[in-house]
């Protein structure tokens, strides 16, 4: 996991008592607290590993929404905290809920599954599927890592690089 500075008091108590009450976390909850705590570079291992765990366990990652699922990811790849059973279940989110994507939640599942070192390529098939022909539509930063994550995965013989380059041309 990320090490930077200990983590704020406040963090940290917030930190015990979702840990303490996780049961009484849905999933937009879930979702919310761990892309707050990435986002703020906030690492608490605990609260990460038990909002993991809850996750997989009470099987709360069949119900999230496109958004929420690409929040987490990236939240757990950016703290650099990589649960793989999490990310086992959330390849299967992606398998059967691919067509709900945006652009968004596409550049950062690839991204979260290339930063977290877990090169599946059926994500990055499943992904790329869903990207086919509407490059044109990601804005430049989520193409941009979209290609990067693609590159980090060293899946370079998907067709996204040749698309990417007629498009870029």
């Amino acid at each position: 996991a990320k090490t930077k500075t200990p983590t704020p008091p406040l963090f940290d108590m917030l930190a015990t008592r979702a840990v303490e009450n996780v049961r009484e976390f849905d999933r937009q909850s879930v979702s919310n607290t761990v892309w707050a705590y990435a986002t703020l570079d906030v690492c608490h291992e605990e609260l990460f590993a038990v909002f993991g765990k809850y996750t997989v366990e009470s099987q709360l990652w069949r119900n999230f929404s496109p958004q929420m699922a690409s929040n987490l990811l990236w939240a757990y790849a950016k703290v650099q905290i990589t649960i793989t059973v999490l990310f086992d279940a959330f390849a299967e989110y992606i398998a059967l809920h691919a067509e709900e994507f945006d652009t968004q939640n596409i550049s950062n599942c690839a991204w979260a599954y290339a930063n977290a070192q877990l090169p599946s390529k059926g994500v990055f098939d499943t992904l790329w599927q869903r990207s086919r022909g509407r490059l044109d539509t990601f804005r430049l930063d989520e193409l941009c890592g979209l290609l990067w994550a693609y590159a980090k995965a060293k899946v370079c013989e998907s067709p996204i690089f040749e698309e990417a380059i007629q498009l870029l041309l």
